[in-house]
């Protein structure tokens, strides 16, 4: 399994992505602030399936800075 990295502003969010068979999947993470996301589809929707993944993942991680 190869981990791919995206940094945003201060911080590294490592995550993969993939799919088969109309299926489409996202786990990505914040090893710093220990928080993870897995997003799971049942339709041939990568990019989006990977986009909500990011957007929830980020979300997380600044509702997580405010407390």
């Amino acid at each position: 399994l190869g981990w791919h990295c995206k940094k945003i502003g201060n911080r590294e969010y490592w995550w993969h992505n993939g799919g088969t068979g109309g299926y489409s999947s996202f786990i990505g993470l914040n090893k710093d602030m220990k928080i993870a996301i897995v997003v799971l589809g049942n339709a041939d929707f990568h990019e989006e399936v990977t986009r909500a993944g990011f957007d929830y993942l980020i979300g997380l991680t600044f509702i997580c800075e405010q407390h």
